[in-house]
């Protein structure tokens, strides 16, 4: 059984907001879709930049190992049946049962990423500025195919979350 998602947990808050925001959506969207990226992992070292937090490598990896098998196994599988049902004509309400859970495996994965660093935050390196974006992002999108596509999508999302910070 899937563990109830935190009320009050600042990953998710901050994921719901900064998603609405203009063109976050589009670049995240196409960043998991064209270049393989979790959606997830954006947000949660996006969250960490709006922190002023550096991601070292050695969370990164602690943050893959808690999402891998989860994404393999349930998102992925969650994505393509929600994709499917969304082309076919009599589904609507099959359509919106698959978007629903898929939503909640997605917020169970949150719950874990934050988990996995909740712990660690008093310990984590700081930065002095909001460049730490780019870093964050960089560290996470230099292991994904697609590198050619990476660079204009990557600072296409960094100027969509740097706007949002400014608002």
């Amino acid at each position: 059984m899937i563990d109830q998602p935190s009320t009050d947990q600042p990953f998710w808050a901050f994921s719901i907001d900064v998603y609405r925001h203009k063109g976050v959506a589009r670049s995240l969207l196409a960043l998991q879709d064209d270049c393989g990226a979790d959606v997830n992992m954006l947000l949660v070292v996006s969250w960490l930049a709006s922190q002023k937090i550096v991601v070292s490598s050695e969370l990164l990896a602690a943050f893959e190992l808690v999402s891998s098998e989860w994404r393999r196994h349930c998102l992925h599988p969650l994505r393509a049946l929600r994709r499917y049902l969304k082309q076919q004509e009599a589904s609507d309400a099959m359509y919106q049962a698959s978007k629903a859970l898929e939503l909640q495996a997605e917020r169970w994965q949150q719950d874990r990423l934050y988990a996995c660093c909740e712990p660690r935050l008093a310990s984590l390196q700081r930065a002095e500025d909001l460049s730490v974006y780019q870093k964050n992002l960089q560290l996470y999108l230099q292991g994904l195919p697609q590198q050619q596509l990476l660079a204009s999508l990557s600072e296409e999302l960094i100027d969509c979350l740097n706007e949002h910070l400014s608002h």
